[in-house]
């Protein structure tokens, strides 16, 4: 990779996270992983989608192995395949290089959901990283922005 691709890219997930300073944002910290503004979508379906940042500024990898929440019977890491899940066993976090959690790829999955949060609601999570640790976050409900 061209070293001023590769720089930019870093440079745009640090800004990712540091942005996540606004009033309804909020980031976690836990030794070289930085964790930006995590959120999902209302849904009744049972299940819920975790996305956001994570970035490893270490020097050596990480692995976010686990997942857990108090809302959710099951939590999964999955990707998306040819317009279906995949379950994934752990997520990769190299050194200095941004991790997105989104629709279109590597995300948390929370199913057989013991309620139902609407939008402004908070999830809790508990995130274990086989280096870091873990860490107990949120995740905001919100609607996705509709397009004008």
């Amino acid at each position: 990779m061209n070293e001023n691709i590769r720089r930019s890219t870093v440079l745009a997930g640090a800004a990712l996270i540091l942005a996540t300073g606004g009033a309804e944002a909020h980031s976690y910290k836990l030794g070289s992983i930085a964790i930006g503004h995590l959120w999902t979508k209302p849904s009744g379906s049972g299940e819920l989608d975790i996305f956001g940042p994570l970035f490893n500024t270490g020097s050596v990898p990480d692995r976010l192995i686990s997942a857990a929440s108090p809302i959710a019977n099951e939590v999964e890491f999955v990707t998306e395949v040819d317009g279906g899940e995949q379950p994934l066993g752990r997520i990769e976090l190299p050194p200095g290089k941004p991790v997105s959690l989104a629709s279109w790829g590597a995300h948390i999955a929370l199913k057989k959901l013991k309620g139902n949060p609407r939008e402004g609601d908070m999830v809790s999570l508990t995130l274990k990283f086989e280096k870091a640790g873990t860490i107990d976050v949120e995740a905001a409900v919100e609607k996705l922005p509709s397009p004008e």
